[in-house]
Order: C-alpha cells, then structure tokens, then sequence
C-alpha cells in the first residue's frame, strides 16, 4: 500500500532539507587547495567599495538570493556616510532582516571582499 505513495511522490520544494538542516554542506572540489571555501550553504559576504557597501547572501547553487547595500536611497538617506563603520553594521542588520522574511535561518560567515566585484 505504501509502495504505491513512493512511486508517484514529487518533491516540490528541494529547499526543504536544507532549510530543516538535514542537508550536510559541500566539501569543495576535489583537488582545489582551498576546499572549505566552497563548504557551504549559504554565505554571507560584506562587500567594500570605494563610495558604497554591500551585504549578500550567496546558495551555493543559485548565486547571490538577498542583497543590501548603501546605494539604495531608502538606507543611504539614514546613513551619515556609505562607507564607515556603522554603514556596515546597518548593512548587516538589514540583511538579516530581509534573511528572516525570506525564511533564511542559518548562515555560514564569508570573506570580507575589497574593491568591486567582478562579472
């Protein structure tokens, strides 16, 4: 009776063990010299530019899935100046705000990035 349940079940959210913690992390490329770089499900990065921050949270399959930065008015209309250190803390409060309303519980912290990113 069961069997036939199984044969016909279509996971519709394969988020669902990642975001009930069941899912181990990735352990990286094989033969890369620094494999825990890739370990992880969902990163945070702090981004520094010249006139701006940004705070992302990067899934390892999709790429960046929430972002803030001082270049949005709604923030930078708050902020004294767009590159200090209460603009990033600011960046990290509204990043993991938006984290909670997107159902995002658990982050692994990434490396703090300098300069623009490259596309």
């Amino acid at each position: 009776m069961a069997a036939r349940f199984v044969r016909g079940f279509v996971n519709r959210n394969p988020r669902n063990n990642e975001l009930m913690g069941r899912q181990a992390p990735n352990v990286g490329y094989q033969f890369e010299k620094d494999s825990s770089a890739r370990s992880f499900i969902y990163k945070v990065e702090l981004v520094e530019g010249k006139s701006h921050r940004e705070g992302r949270l990067v899934h390892y399959k999709d790429g960046v899935v929430v972002s803030a930065s001082t270049r949005e008015p709604a923030i930078a209309n708050q902020l004294y100046s767009k590159t200090d250190t209460s603009a990033a803390l600011n960046i990290g409060r509204v990043l993991a705000l938006r984290c909670l309303q997107s159902g995002i519980h658990f982050a692994m912290p990434g490396h703090h990035q300098r300069g623009h990113r490259q596309e």
